[in-house]
């Protein structure tokens, strides 16, 4: 599996995504219009910023903090999720559990509708591949569930998305002008390999993109892609952009991130 800058692993898994799944059982979001979008959603210092280390766990990683974007930037919990626990899950789906092989988006997906997301304090990320749930994760993890998801086919649709209150989990191909904490341009060669992150904010043309390689990488962790570089992405034609949803049939609703006390 690939690595990216400081020897972090990545570890999506392009080549066994469940394409039929991711579209054909999408569900319409209802959005908000560009006129009603917020001028900015900023969750940066209120949304923990993990590690992933030498673990190929970046899609159970970023599904992590999209639940975590809807639980407290949206739900007012104070609730953080098991990264390894999504990671297993998804590598159930795919039929990958066993080995530190990565995941898909697709698996993460199916996961999270049928097994639920667990607690972090039930899991904790134990810094190395294992492939043991604990039992007592199960049951806690049905009450925290990815219920729809969609298709997000331009940065446009991405800043709608967000800025109606719903996170964007997302695969890419990873080169070395990515490994910068402001992208202005994509470009679709030179790959190091496939990463999972999420899209979590945008400041004026810029998306807040949320890393899973520590807060030393970026700035603090994030980095700021700007509108042009994402539509690059989508239009390379691999990489899946997918908004996500904890409840079934979604409607605009606000953030709360400004009532939220900042982390540290």
């Amino acid at each position: 599996m690939s690595s990216g800058p400081m020897g972090r692993r990545m570890g999506w898994r392009p080549d066994l995504e469940d394409k039929s799944f991711l579209y054909d059982r999408a569900v319409p979001f209802s959005m908000a219009k560009a006129g009603e979008l917020p001028e900015r959603v900023d969750p940066r210092g209120k949304i923990v910023v993990k590690d992933q280390g030498q673990v190929g766990a970046c899609s159970g990683f970023s599904r992590s903090s999209c639940m975590e974007a809807l639980a407290n930037g949206i739900g007012g919990q104070d609730q953080q999720f098991s990264a390894m626990f999504c990671y297993l899950t998804g590598q159930q789906q795919d039929g990958l559990l066993g080995r530190d092989v990565g995941a898909t988006i697709s698996g993460g997906i199916k996961a999270s509708r049928s097994q639920g997301n667990c607690p972090e304090e039930l899991f904790p990320f134990p810094g190395q591949y294992v492939s043991q749930i604990p039992e007592k994760c199960w049951k806690p993890a049905m009450d925290h569930q990815l219920l729809a998801h969609a298709p997000v086919r331009s940065a446009e649709e991405c800043r709608q998305a967000i800025g109606s209150g719903y996170p964007v989990y997302l695969g890419v191909m990873w080169n070395q002008s990515m490994d910068t904490p402001v992208l202005e341009q994509y470009r679709n060669t030179g790959y190091a390999g496939g990463h999972a992150i999420c899209l979590l904010g945008y400041v004026d043309d810029y998306f807040l993109m949320l890393n899973s390689w520590g807060p030393q990488w970026g700035e603090r962790g994030w980095a700021r892609w700007h509108s042009r570089a994402v539509q690059q992405m989508i239009d390379a034609q691999n990489s899946e952009f997918f908004v996500v949803s904890e409840i079934e049939h979604p409607e605009p609703r606000a953030w709360d991130y400004e009532k939220m006390p900042l982390l540290g």
